[in-house]
């Protein structure tokens, strides 16, 4: 399992995979696994200009093969495999052709336990995921709220934008294409505006 640093270096290994349904697994540690989550959807909805479905595995079970059968979405993201036993990876190793849809793929995010549970009763699936299979250690990149306040300031100075303006230009669509504005809508939790 290699281990990855960054969020960017994940977006780049997204970004390469072919065209496809194709799809990866990354091993976290234990807490924020919903913050992770729903940071890298953002995050890849952004990078990948595709829309993405988050879907939790703590529904029940029939309920969450039924969405993602169903999703008109490019990409998925499935989290909260805590609680799964060993019926549930079983199924889920039955299920794995139903995930080839000719859509752009997905990701799995895992605890080392969730991830060994796979390895041991998913071996199917495993198989399926091949060598992407990662370790992240990102943790650290999500900003909290001091952290949060910080990089707005800074991309106000840049802009010599506020807040509000910047919303008001988005909404115009007017909005230059630089990524750090993209940043920016994605902190303000305005990622609705950003145009695809």
């Amino acid at each position: 399992m290699l281990t990855i640093n960054s969020t960017d270096k994940l977006l780049q290994r997204i970004g390469t995979q072919p065209n496809g349904n194709i799809w990866s697994a990354i091993v976290v540690s234990d807490s924020n696994i919903e913050t992770i989550a729903k940071e890298l959807k953002d995050l890849i909805e952004i990078f990948a200009e595709c829309d993405i479905e988050l879907i939790s595995a703590n529904e029940d079970y029939q309920k969450m093969l039924k969405t993602i059968t169903k999703t008109s979405a490019d990409y998925i993201i499935l989290f909260n495999f805590e609680n799964w036993n060993k019926e549930n990876w079983i199924k889920l190793d039955a299920f794995r052709s139903r995930f080839d849809q000719k859509k752009k793929g997905g990701l799995l995010i895992l605890t080392s336990n969730s991830a060994k549970q796979l390895l041991s009763y998913s071996p199917n699936f495993s198989s399926w995921l091949g060598g992407r299979v990662y370790q992240l250690n990102i943790e650290e990149e999500f900003l909290n709220n001091e952290q949060l306040e910080k990089r707005l300031q800074a991309l106000q100075i840049w802009s010599g934008l506020s807040n509000n303006e910047v919303i008001e230009v988005a909404e115009k669509k007017e909005l230059p294409s630089d990524p750090e504005y993209g940043e920016w809508l994605v902190l303000l939790d305005r990622e609705d505006l950003i145009e695809r």
